[in-house]
């Protein structure tokens, strides 16, 4: 998902608050996350796919 909205992991990871290395982590299952992460990463992929849709400007 998010290299569908042309989102770098390292840009991603700063606006969740976390480090590039745990973002690699989790995108590869090699680690345990917390839900209040997957709801960081789900929060800022959402708000960006909104506004990658946003026409009005």
């Amino acid at each position: 998902m998010r290299d569908d909205k042309d989102l770098s992991q390292e840009f991603l990871a700063q606006l969740c608050e976390i480090d590039v290395r745990q973002l690699r982590l989790i995108k590869r299952a090699e680690t345990n996350f917390t839900i209040s992460i997957l709801k960081k990463i789900q929060v800022n992929l959402i708000y960006h796919f909104i506004k990658i849709l946003d026409f009005t400007g």
